[in-house]
């Protein structure tokens, strides 16, 4: 995901809001050999090549841990990962039954109502 600067009320826009400039890329990796938590997230500036993983219980790990669907991620915003991610939490909850391990499953609607 890329997230830009905005900018109103220039050429023949003058109510609504646009993206201009590249800020930054914010990136989420699943690497377990690297990261003891599995997940770690990267900030790469506009010009960065490079950049160091944000310190463990950073925001975006925090959220990312509490509200995203799916592993990490906010399948439930986008249509075509929404149907993916629930046939997964289908398979994450009869797996979970199967060998009596508790499966931590997030409604959508409550990961949802909380961004929202």
């Amino acid at each position: 995901m890329d997230e830009r600067d905005a900018a109103s009320r220039s050429s023949i826009n003058q109510k609504g809001h646009y993206q201009t400039d590249l800020a930054g890329l914010p990136v989420e990796v699943k690497d377990s050999a690297h990261n003891p938590d599995k997940w770690a997230y990267y900030f790469f500036g506009a010009d960065g090549k490079t950049a160091e993983a944000m310190p463990h219980g950073n925001l975006c790990y925090a959220c990312h841990d509490a509200h995203a669907a799916v592993e990490h991620t906010f399948v439930q915003f986008y249509p075509t990962l929404k149907v993916m991610g629930e046939a997964v939490r289908d398979i994450q909850r009869s797996a979970g039954a199967r060998d009596g391990r508790e499966v931590k499953v997030i409604p959508q609607e409550e990961s949802m109502n909380h961004m929202g």
